[in-house]
This record gives C-alpha cells, sequence and structure tokens, in this order.
C-alpha cells in the first residue's frame, strides 16, 4: 500500500474503486471469477463456503454480535482517519 499498488492498472481491473484486500475466485458452476473488495464481506464469504473448518467469527450469536459491533468500530471510527483516499481529500 505504502507503493501505492492498488493504484496500478492490473490491479484496478480487478478492482475498481483501488481498495484493498481483493478476494478472487473461481464460481464452481459457470467458471467465471468473481471478486469481492471489502474484508467483512470477504470474512462472512470464506465462514460460509468453508463450513466445517475453524469459523473466523465466533460461534456463539452473542460473540458474533459483539465481534461486528468491534468491526463497526474500526469501519465507521478509525479507519476513515487512516484511509490514503480521505487523507489526500482533506490536504486537496
Amino acid at each position: 500500500l505504502a507503493q501505492v499498488e492498488n493504484r496500478e492498472s492490473d490491479y484496478t481491473q480487478r478492482n475498481t474503486m483501488e481498495q484493498v484486500p481483493t478476494l478472487e475466485c473461481c464460481d464452481a458452476v459457470t467458471g467465471d471469477t468473481k471478486r469481492l473488495s471489502q474484508s467483512i464481506a470477504i470474512i462472512e464469504f470464506l465462514d460460509e463456503i468453508f463450513p466445517g473448518r475453524p469459523a473466523l467469527y465466533p460461534i456463539d450469536s452473542f460473540d458474533r454480535a459483539a465481534t461486528r459491533e468491534m468491526v463497526e468500530l474500526v469501519n465507521s471510527g478509525i479507519q476513515p482517519l487512516q484511509n490514503r483516499r480521505v487523507i489526500q481529500d482533506l490536504e486537496a
């Protein structure tokens, strides 16, 4: 990220928003490449397609909700302040 590789054309073709991370996977039915680009969407997707593996989120409903609460704190409170795009907009 420090070298801004996510803004290079190869990555931009995968994720037009130029955000990290991006998960690429192959659709088992169609063979098409599918992409997800937000951490929470990726984590929930992986939890759902690999149900026999250790869960990425806690199993207990309250603990899962508490985890989502912490995730929202980062997504809405902390991350925007560290986001390069936000910083560049503020400096402009």
